[in-house]
Parts: C-alpha cells; sequence; structure tokens
C-alpha cells in the first residue's frame, strides 16, 4: 500500500483534488445523471491517489439526524475496482474520521458529534456481523428499511 497517498481535504479549497475527484466519479460512473460533479465537491473530505490519479474518495455532508439527537457528517466513501481489497476504503474511513473529528474541535459551533453512514456494497459483507469496527470507530445502530446497516462513530470530545 506504499503505492497509494492520502489526502485530506474537508473544507478546503483544491482546485486539483476537486478535478481528481470529479475524473474519479465519471471515470467510474459513480454519479446519479442529474448530479452536478462541481457542487458535489464540496463534500470531499479525503482523497486516496495513485500514480498520479485519484483511487478512491470519500465525502461528507453534516446533518442533523433526529433519532440520535445529533449532528452528524453523513459519510459516503468508494474506491476504483482495481484498488478494492487493498485497505483503501478502510484507510479512507479512519482518515475521514480524523479529518472530521480535527474539524469538530476547531469548530464547535457547528456541534458536529461524529459521523454515520450506511454501509453498502458486497465488499463488505463478512464485516457486516461485527457490531463494532474498531479501525474507524463505525458501530451499528440499526438498519434501512432495505436492510443496509446504518453505523455510526462517535467523536472522542462528543457529548450527548
Amino acid at each position: 500500500m506504499s503505492d497509494i497517498r492520502y489526502r485530506a481535504v474537508w473544507q478546503a479549497t483544491d482546485t486539483a483534488a476537486q478535478i481528481g475527484a470529479m475524473t474519479f466519479w465519471t471515470d467510474n460512473a459513480l454519479l446519479p445523471p442529474n448530479a452536478n460533479p462541481m457542487a458535489r465537491t464540496a463534500q470531499l473530505c479525503v482523497l486516496a491517489e495513485a500514480n498520479g490519479a485519484v483511487v478512491g474518495v470519500s465525502t461528507a455532508q453534516v446533518r442533523s439526524l433526529e433519532i440520535l439527537r445529533a449532528r452528524l457528517a453523513l459519510y459516503r466513501c468508494a474506491v476504483a475496482p482495481e484498488f478494492r481489497r487493498r485497505g483503501v476504503a478502510t484507510q479512507l474511513t479512519v482518515r475521514s474520521r480524523q479529518a472530521l473529528e480535527a474539524w469538530s474541535v476547531a469548530h464547535p459551533d457547528q456541534q458536529v458529534q461524529g459521523m454515520v453512514c450506511v454501509v453498502r456494497g458486497e465488499a463488505l459483507a463478512a464485516k457486516r456481523s461485527q457490531p463494532l469496527w474498531p479501525l474507524s470507530g463505525l458501530g451499528l445502530i440499526g438498519y434501512e428499511a432495505s436492510g443496509e446497516q446504518i453505523r455510526v462513530a462517535w467523536f472522542d470530545h462528543s457529548l450527548v
């Protein structure tokens, strides 16, 4: 994995990151037809790069989650097929949590308490039986109507 470099870009204006992410999304057909790729770049969190190209992207959107009575960063990530099963998604998740938590500490007025994600993709099937993923801190809190898991990682400074 030494050929993969990770770069936190949460809340940063980084034109190269924006272009790299849009290329990644387009090349991997990851955006719905009506999506605005440039608008989506405002959600960039961490990039995984190899050989001068983006091979993985994480995004986040701050939202209130009523069931938890908290503001959380809604987290998503995607990895290029040829880089899957190499720990890239795990590293994106761990590094995204770090970036989001550091930002939350620096911006207490935003009251962001953690990150939440919906687990999608067959690659994670084996891990779904684990209620807590220790590296990322993501713990199972429930299920979507479709059966997909919902997981939350609380930031260390959070109070509920």
